[in-house]
Formats: C-alpha cells, sequence, structure tokens
C-alpha cells in the first residue's frame, strides 16, 4: 500500500512538470543607461498581471532560468513603463532581444519558433510600409500584399496564440476581412482575450458607422440623468468628443474645439464633450483648467465608448442635424475641414 502511494505521488509530480514552459530571455535591450527591472506582464487574460521579472545591468539583460505554466503573450517594461516591449511570445527555449533602437521595439524578441515567425512578419509588414511611404505603391496594393502574407500564417496557427496575435492586427484590412480571420482560427482562440477585445469594439463600431443613425445612451452622476439625445438629434450639427483629463493627446485637442464651438456656434454647431473612463472629480478640474465653455456628460466611463466601439481617445463624431453620424475619428485641422464644408456656403 505505502508503495503505491509512492507511485502515485511521483506520477503526479511528474504530470505537474509536464505542464511546465522553462524559458530564458538574454540580449540587450538597446538602452545602455538603464539598470533595474523589468517586469513580464501576461496580456493574455483579461485582467494583465505580472508573472516575474529581469534585472537589467547597464543595458544588458541578466538571463536566468524562468518558468511559465502555460504560453503567454507578455509585455516587458520598467516599473515606469518608459521601457516596454511588445509582444513577446513566452515559449519554451532561450529568448533573445535584438540590440534594437526603441522605435523597433515590437519586433525585439527572436530565437524561438513564435518569436521569430512574428519577427519576420514584422519585417516584410515593415516593406510594405516602406514601399508606400515612398510612393511606390498604393495602400490598397500594401493591403493586399500584407493580407496574402498573413493569411497563410494564421492558418498554420490557427490554434495558437501568435495565430490570435496576428489576427488582432488585421483591423486594417476592414471589418469584414477580419471577422474571415477571425474564422479560420480555433474556436478556442476564437474566445481569446486577445481577438475579443479587438474586434468586438469593430463590429460595434460598424453599426455606428458613418451614415448610421446615432444611438442613444444615459449617464448618471450627482443625481441627474444626461442622455446623449439632450443634444443630438435637436436639430444643430454636433461635434462629440470622447476624452479624459489623463489623455495627454485629448488635451491637445481641446483648443481645436473651443475654436471650433466659438467660430460656429451661432450657425448651428453644438460641441458637447463626452468625459469617459475618468473620476469626475478629475474631469471637472481639468474643465476649469482647460476653460471648457460647451456641455459636458460626466462620469460616462464605459457606457459610451461600449457603445460605439472606441477603443482610444480621444475620439470626435460629427453628427447630422437629424442625429446622422457624418465623420469620425476627427482630429486637428480636419475638424475645421470639416465645419467649414458645411458651414462656410450658407
Amino acid at each position: 500500500m505505502k508503495k503505491t502511494i509512492i507511485t502515485i505521488l511521483l506520477v503526479l509530480v511528474a504530470m505537474t512538470g509536464q505542464g511546465q514552459i522553462h524559458y530564458r530571455i538574454e540580449g540587450n535591450i538597446g538602452t545602455p543607461d538603464f539598470t533595474g527591472w523589468l517586469y513580464i506582464q501576461d496580456q493574455t487574460e483579461k485582467r494583465p498581471k505580472t508573472v516575474d521579472s529581469l534585472w537589467v545591468q547597464a543595458g544588458e539583460i541578466q538571463g536566468r532560468e524562468l518558468k511559465a505554466r502555460k504560453p503567454l503573450i507578455a509585455l516587458l517594461h520598467s516599473r515606469d513603463i518608459s521601457i516596454q516591449f511588445h509582444p513577446l511570445f513566452i515559449e519554451q527555449g532561450t529568448i533573445r532581444m535584438v540590440e534594437a533602437p526603441m522605435p523597433q521595439r515590437r519586433k525585439a524578441f527572436q530565437g524561438t519558433p513564435l518569436n521569430d515567425e512574428w519577427r519576420q512578419l514584422c519585417h516584410r509588414a515593415d516593406s510594405l510600409a516602406q514601399q508606400f511611404d515612398e510612393g511606390r505603391i498604393t495602400k490598397a496594393e500594401a493591403c493586399r500584399r500584407l493580407d496574402n502574407i498573413s493569411e497563410p500564417l494564421v492558418r498554420r496557427h490557427r490554434d495558437d496564440l501568435l495565430g490570435a496575435y496576428v489576427v488582432s492586427t488585421m483591423a486594417e484590412l476592414g471589418t469584414d476581412r477580419l471577422v474571415q480571420y477571425v474564422k479560420m482560427l480555433s474556436s478556442r482562440m476564437q474566445s481569446n482575450h486577445i481577438v475579443y477585445e479587438t474586434v468586438t469594439p469593430l463590429l460595434t463600431a460598424r453599426r455606428t458607422a458613418v451614415g448610421k443613425p446615432f444611438l442613444d445612451f444615459a449617464v448618471e452622476y450627482d443625481g441627474q440623468t444626461t442622455r446623449l439625445s439632450d443634444y443630438v438629434g435637436k436639430g444643430k450639427y454636433v461635434l462629440l468628443d470622447f476624452w479624459a483629463s489623463w489623455c495627454a493627446p485629448c488635451r491637445e485637442e481641446i483648443p481645436n474645439l473651443i475654436a471650433a464651438y466659438n467660430k460656429y456656434k451661432d450657425k448651428g454647431l453644438e460641441v458637447v464633450g463626452v468625459a469617459a473612463w475618468d473620476e469626475p472629480a478629475r474631469t471637472l478640474r481639468a474643465i476649469e483648467e482647460e476653460k471648457i465653455l460647451y456641455p459636458q456628460i460626466l462620469n460616462s466611463q464605459n457606457i459610451a465608448t461600449d457603445l460605439y466601439g472606441i477603443i482610444g481617445i480621444p475620439h470626435i463624431i460629427l453628427f447630422a442635424p437629424d442625429g446622422t453620424i457624418l465623420a469620425r475619428g476627427l482630429r486637428g485641422e480636419e475638424i475645421q475641414k470639416k465645419l467649414a464644408e458645411i458651414f462656410e456656403g450658407q
């Protein structure tokens, strides 16, 4: 009996060890003045979490044996996020960081199968981008070639994290094509957080695309309920600005919106801010600091952004007097140009 128990315990230990991934990260991060910890953050789950760390001495990673319970897509970053490398595919073997300048951090790993294939895809995609920038190919041709490169890779990796991650980067090919890419993945990868969080907002955004009627939402704050329909569909053109106090690009866009408001408010333009993913107290402080006079919908958190498929801010939408969506993603000079088309002829 005693021998049987020992045998079972040994089998269980062996089974536990089989699931572990043994890996090592080596190389130079390309920042010789950095000495400190870099943290390995698992990004395959809805809530990212730190799973391990590496010591870096004068830019050189002090490699050591590491373990993971399963394959991961990770972000390697410093405590203040000023240094970050992504994606890092955690898999069996020695992963080496290429001595690349900081702008190339997304293709900075090699030495294991998934990292190598991702790096090769990045090289080919960058070559297409350079050809487009130099005017040698059109954007449509660049997308067509990228599609031809990416589809075979996704089909080969339909049941692993490389396939899922590549699909999450295919939004530029259009929502319809992106949906086809998702269908290439196994059901396990289709439900993966990386794919779901990328695709769902785009599918949602299709319901609120240019030419579609506005979708109403309601937000409660300080005992009052504010609806988008309080402003949109009331006979005025409306610029709707999704923003947050902590978002520097959002704050940079505010002077453009104030200028548009002052120029066209007497001709039938309304500007409305939607404070997203922010604490109301901070929003109110930012409104005072930026001297914003146009109305705000406070404390929307995820309500409005989820409805309109917005994954990044600032995001500015222009509505027609009847509530039809005329433009999305307006920024900077585009705002003035679009409004001039509408109002200067009046």
